[in-house]
């Protein structure tokens, strides 16, 4: 999400009380901030490690095959390993572009069709919607809030659901005072008070 605009608070009210009302898009740095807290990361990871060590196993009996095939009287040992081996480099090369890239850039078109979506927040409730989507959370549910160098991750229990970029805001101190008061309200209902956690990206 990068910053549109931010209406300015007046001077009794304002993020440090829970009031926003803020323009935002969604960007691909918003989906990078909730992957780092996801609780499921190092799942994701070993399987995209598995499917390219996969791509590269295909490739290479597929090399080796093809190379034994076409002359049955290649020498075995060295000559057909370093075959595999290259074989296996290109299957893992070809996935991480052909497939891995491709499902990067069909994530990178929905975000820039999504129209901008307005966040607000009245003390009590999150509203975040546009001319597509909308959901609203109440304030109270949020588990834990992160800042990092650049967002704010809001937690519903274990599992991060919305990540505010802090261009968003009329005031850089203001994505720190809504933190702040988000974790106040966290503190007394037992779960990890503001800052939890601190991540630079």
């Amino acid at each position: 999400m990068s910053a549109e605009n931010a209406q300015e608070p007046g001077p009794a009210i304002g993020a440090a009380t829970g009031i926003l009302d803020l323009t935002v898009d969604a960007t691909g740095a918003d989906q990078r901030a909730l992957a780092r807290f996801n609780p499921y990361r190092s799942y994701h990871v070993a399987t995209t490690l598995l499917a390219r060590l996969g791509a590269g196993a295909l490739a290479a009996f597929a090399t080796v095959g093809f190379v034994v095939l076409t002359d049955p009287d290649v020498p075995l040992g060295l000559t057909l390993l370093s075959t595999g081996i290259f074989g296996g480099l290109f299957g893992i090369a070809a996935y991480r572009f052909a497939m891995e890239r491709a499902w990067k850039h069909g994530i990178a078109r929905d975000l820039a069709e999504n129209p901008p979506s307005r966040l607000r927040a009245d003390g009590h409730t999150l509203t975040m919607d546009n001319e597509e989507i909308g959901f609203h959370v109440r304030l109270s549910s949020v588990s834990r809030v992160a800042e990092t160098k650049t967002h704010l991750v809001l937690f519903k229990r274990r599992t991060p659901f919305l990540a505010i970029p802090k261009t968003a805001f009329a005031r850089p101190d203001d994505a720190t005072a809504f933190a702040r008061f988000l974790g106040r309200m966290i503190a007394p209902a037992g779960q990890t008070p503001y800052p939890p956690e601190t991540r630079h990206e």
